[in-house]
């Protein structure tokens, strides 16, 4: 695989790795936080998040819980 491939996550994949539930990745992906695509055009056509972008959310989330936990201290 080439390195600008992009690589993508099942919503199940995702909520695995950022530890919520579908429907708070769903928010996300409306938020603008997650960027995914819908593969197809049926209603039910199944989505996929990108990689890259589960990761920058959990980059910058562990950021804020940093912060916010220096800020506690």
């Amino acid at each position: 695989m080439s390195s600008n491939e992009t690589r993508y996550l099942t919503i199940q994949q995702a909520c695995d790795k950022i530890d919520r539930s579908r429907w708070t990745v769903y928010r996300l992906i409306e938020a603008g936080d997650l960027v995914a695509e819908k593969k197809g055009t049926a209603k039910n056509a199944p989505v996929f998040i990108t990689e890259d972008s589960v990761n920058a959310y959990l980059r910058d989330n562990r950021v804020q819980l940093a912060e916010t936990a220096g800020a506690q201290a």
